[in-house]
């Protein structure tokens, strides 16, 4: 059941920002923020005032001896949201970034606005021994700004060193606590994992 003020029409809905829509070719079945062309998947929407969404990651592949940037299907390395009215919870979300020598940025796309930016190196030996944790070898993780609505996040790959070659860089915002950064590490984003937790 889908609560007011959201509906599956604008008809059922306070207004076109509330409209959801489903994908029934999914399964289970998902519904999606109808604005954004199943971009961004809802996951709850508790009575007390908070969705909870999944936004894509953003991914930025190198191949091959000359690094040049790969885009493989439904693979994107920038997205651009506009959200309002809703926002995301700067206590309750961040900037993740997972991959060898990789990037990310976020911005509000509003002028003056600072930009957020984290940075995970490349270390063999500090990645085997430390391999559960997001403290910047792999993986790094920082706060976000506050009451984001329209906002442009971004990944790049091969930050300092273009020795890495056939490397992936991957940002995404999260809620905080949701990642498994063990289960990231030995999956390496295969496949399914192109959503993640926002609020």
């Amino acid at each position: 059941m889908v609560p007011f003020p959201f509906g599956m029409s604008e008809e059922c809905s306070f207004n076109t920002s509330f409209v959801l829509t489903c994908n029934p070719t999914l399964s289970p079945q998902t519904l999606f923020l109808k604005e954004y062309n199943s971009l961004v998947r809802v996951l709850n929407i508790s009575l007390d005032g908070q969705l909870n969404i999944s936004l894509p990651i953003a991914i930025n592949c190198l191949q091959n001896e000359s690094s040049q940037s790969v885009n493989e299907s439904n693979q994107h390395r920038r997205f651009e949201f506009d959200l309002a009215p809703f926002h995301l919870s700067s206590k309750k979300n961040k900037l993740t970034v997972v991959g060898s020598d990789a990037a990310g940025l976020l911005w509000p796309s509003i002028e003056n606005a600072f930009t957020v930016a984290c940075v995970s190196l490349y270390d063999v030996e500090e990645l085997a021994s430390n391999e559960s944790s997001c403290s910047g070898t792999f993986c790094c993780e920082t706060l976000i700004q506050k009451t984001l609505s329209n906002f442009v996040y971004l990944s790049y790959t091969n930050i300092f060193s273009n020795l890495l070659f056939d490397s992936c860089g991957y940002a995404f915002l999260v809620k905080d606590g949701a990642v498994g950064i063990y289960i990231i590490l030995k999956n390496r984003f295969c496949n399914n994992n192109t959503f993640v937790t926002a609020t």
